[in-house]
């Protein structure tokens, strides 16, 4: 059973479950400036929530009276089985783990709270939900049922299995290891998270194949926005020397395709990372207003990593899907050759220009201009 309601009413609720009153207020006060945050000091007033109200995501204390978080996150799935659900608690046990993962848990987070660690995985959590709901809204007016079900089925197939892996990942990573255990568990995660940015481009590929796709605008802050970017990417390549460069009295809040945005921002980076492991990247975040009611954003991002041959950069060629740069390197970068083509996809369906600059064996710089709206000045 899923609720229906317009994803743009529903992309940034959250919903706080804990018995406990100073948890509920410290994981209000980190998620209040960036998401519409309830509280449940239970689990049956979770689960009535639930009923009325579309939540993405969820954070989930384990240890509740009456119903504890592993009954209450089996009926908040029943009520809707796309919301991302996340187990918090200071009890963990490999029991609970399995029984959490069971029911389909999205990330299982150990009390005292990490602030960074929970604002990337419920960012992530947001990110997967609305990918599922815009996918399903896309195909829903142009595949036949039995086609739709099968996508569902396949994203959610793929994905929890991995949640799963990355949970137990993180239960691993708080106990004693020696540094060749730590090594390996470190690049297990790496491996995982590979996983499901492949699975994650592949599917977005598909939705964005139908002509009629449409995404939900949101407001949200651009600054919070690439700063989440930026730390989840440092977590996995703490090699890479990453500066940020933001214009003054940048506006808190903007109108527009935040899924998408993140999206691109996030595929540019990665490429960056991945053709320039320990080299230098530069970020510049740039804006100027074009009216009372209108902001037009740039983005830049600058590298000093390999390049992009003269002849691929002149005929477009790496905008095209699956195409690899014809090099000795290919292989060894690996990727699908998706995400430019997904990025070009994305930046012509916000009516947002994309351009890319490069010298081979020097670097290059991928700039994004896109429009917005204030919503202050909205009627």
């Amino acid at each position: 059973m899923k609720n229906t309601m317009n994803t743009s009413e529903i992309d940034k609720r959250l919903l706080i479950v804990d018995d406990e009153i100073g948890p509920r207020k410290s994981l209000n006060v980190i998620f209040k400036d960036e998401y519409e945050v309830f509280e449940a000091a239970g689990g049956a007033e979770a689960i009535s929530l639930a009923s009325k109200k579309n939540f993405p995501v969820a954070i989930v204390d384990i240890c509740m009276p009456e119903i504890n978080g592993i009954d209450t996150l089996r009926e908040l799935k029943k009520i809707n089985s796309n919301m991302e659900v996340v187990i918090l608690t200071a009890y963990e046990s490999l029991d609970t783990a399995m029984s959490a993962i069971k029911y389909g848990v999205s990330g299982y987070l150990k009390k005292p709270i990490d602030i960074e660690k929970i604002r990337n995985v419920v960012s992530s959590c947001l990110d997967r939900y609305s990918f599922l709901d815009n996918l399903e809204n896309s195909v829903r007016t142009n595949i036949e049922s039995a086609q739709r079900d099968f996508l569902h089925m396949l994203s959610h197939e793929l994905n929890t299995p991995m949640n799963g892996i990355v949970g137990f990942i993180e239960l691993l990573q708080d106990t004693d290891l020696d540094e060749d255990q730590r090594f390996a568990l470190n690049s297990i995660k790496e491996c995982s998270y590979r996983w499901l940015d492949t699975i994650n481009d592949i599917l977005d590929y598909s939705r964005l194949a139908y002509a009629n796709v449409s995404t939900a605008k949101s407001i949200f802050n651009p600054h919070t926005l690439l700063i989440n970017i930026i730390s989840r990417k440092k977590e996995f390549n703490p090699d890479s020397n990453i500066k940020l460069i933001l214009q003054p009295n940048f506006p808190n809040t903007i109108l527009g395709y935040e899924y998408d945005l993140k999206s691109v921002l996030d595929k540019l980076l990665a490429n960056a990372i991945k053709f320039n492991p320990k080299g230098n990247i530069l970020i510049s975040f740039m804006y100027r207003f074009i009216s009372e009611k209108k902001i037009k954003l740039k983005f830049d991002i600058t590298d000093s990593g390999t390049g992009i041959p003269p002849d691929d950069l002149m005929r477009n060629n790496i905008f095209k899907p699956f195409y690899q740069m014809e090099s000795g390197n290919t292989r060894s970068y690996g990727g699908l050759g998706l995400g430019l083509a997904i990025c070009d996809r994305l930046c012509r369906k916000m009516g947002a220009n994309l351009k890319v600059e490069s010298v081979a064996n020097k670097g290059c710089c991928f700039s994004v201009s896109v429009n917005f709206e204030l919503p202050e000045n909205l009627n």
